[in-house]
């Protein structure tokens, strides 16, 4: 499910009525044939009581909805004049609305009022700020909505390009933090106390910021090893507050740390205990068959990969390197099956180019020297 299947559903559930003549309202003339969406109130009244059952206030709201929930409706315009012409404010109007909707929880529209608000202001902060608010709150209702949080990110940045308020800061470090972009949402935090935050938001952003610094110098953390500055990886990582020493991450982070000092045992230990809390990662098994390769642990770095294999058989690092674990254990018809399954899988990657080039190479000195003898 989507936020774009969600507006969808919302459209199909307005009703539109056609005029069969002009209505003459207040400072607006509503033309004969215009479709006009009413709710089952505004519709009650209509069928029941004819023209004098014609609530233009009920019917007006649901103008406003549709203007923000879609914005290539033919009569989008026309219905943008109609507002104009019966509310003095049709900004504040929309934005009344919205609150309302927030209030009762109804996101969608929520959202769609406070768009309509965006087409009678563009450049007033609160439009965009309620409906980053209201994409938030979305995502916390359905947190499978995974677009709710763009969404959100996107109209937060739209207002602090108007104004640059703490309040918003506070939401994209929150929205930044699931994102798992860990290091922006601790620059946002920052940020946001750093300036006059709400005093209710700012308690809130101080109780979490342990846990926003753990994982932003995770993150560091991970950058650093993948970079292969592992000293400095492993430090950031090590300093990560003992909470988080059940994060099966940090552990196979620590294990691809030690791994690059040559500091195998610790590897091994911290791979382990990766493997334990996420039994079905096989980037973890993988990692563990390299480091039992390089320990000269032949038979116990095969069970490693092999075991990866069950998680993801079509894993070509896998392959690959147990394709390079026979080469060490001179079953090259082994470690041909290997190389071939990861090259059939992926024929760009360098390290499987080089080892089939390798493979085929040994296989074929090996088959000249069969011939001179």
């Amino acid at each position: 499910m989507s936020v774009k299947q969600l507006i969808e559903e919302k459209k199909e559930q307005i009703y539109f009525i056609e005029l069969n003549k002009d209505l003459n309202l207040k400072n607006a003339v509503i033309p004969k044939g215009l479709d006009l969406p009413v709710d089952q109130d505004a519709l009650t009244g209509v069928v029941t009581l004819g023209e004098e059952g014609f609530d233009f206030r009920k019917i007006l709201r649901d103008v406003c909805l549709v203007i923000g929930l879609d914005p290539q409706f033919t009569h989008r315009k026309t219905y943008i004049e109609l507002v104009k012409g019966m509310v003095e404010n049709p900004f504040s109007y929309c934005m009344h609305l919205g609150i309302e909707a927030s209030n009762n929880r109804e996101w969608i529209e929520a959202i769609s009022f406070f768009k309509a608000a965006v087409v009678f202001d563009e450049e007033h902060i609160d439009s965009y700020y309620n409906i980053g608010k209201a994409y938030y709150a979305l995502y916390h209702a359905n947190s499978e909505l995974k677009d709710t949080l763009v969404l959100a990110r996107n109209a937060f940045q739209r207002a602090l390009k108007i104004e640059d308020k703490p309040e918003i800061l506070y939401y994209l470090a929150f929205i930044a933090h699931h994102q798992e972009k860990f290091i922006e949402s601790e620059a946002f935090a920052k940020k946001a106390l750093a300036g006059n935050l709400d005093e209710a938001y700012a308690q809130d952003l101080i109780s979490k910021m342990p846990i926003i610094e753990d994982k932003a110098l995770y993150e560091k953390g991970f950058r650093l090893i993948v970079e292969e500055r592992f000293q400095e990886g492993l430090e950031a990582l090590l300093s990560i507050s003992e909470h988080s020493e059940d994060d099966w991450r940090i552990n196979f982070f620590l294990g691809l740390a030690y791994r690059g000092l040559q500091m195998l045992p610790e590897a091994i230990m911290h791979l382990n205990k990766a493997r334990d809390l996420n039994p079905i990662e096989d980037r973890i098994y993988n990692e563990l068959g390299i480091v039992g390769m390089l320990m000269g642990e032949f038979h116990d770095a095969k069970l490693y990969l092999m075991d990866g294999l069950k998680h993801k058989p079509l894993n070509y690092e896998i392959l690959c390197n147990l394709a390079i674990l026979h080469i060490e254990t001179q079953e090259l018809e082994l470690a041909k099956k290997f190389i071939d399954e990861a090259y059939d899988i992926n024929n760009e990657d360098a390290i499987v180019i080089q080892t089939k080039q390798y493979i085929d190479k040994l296989l074929t000195q090996g088959g000249e020297s069969n011939d001179s003898q």
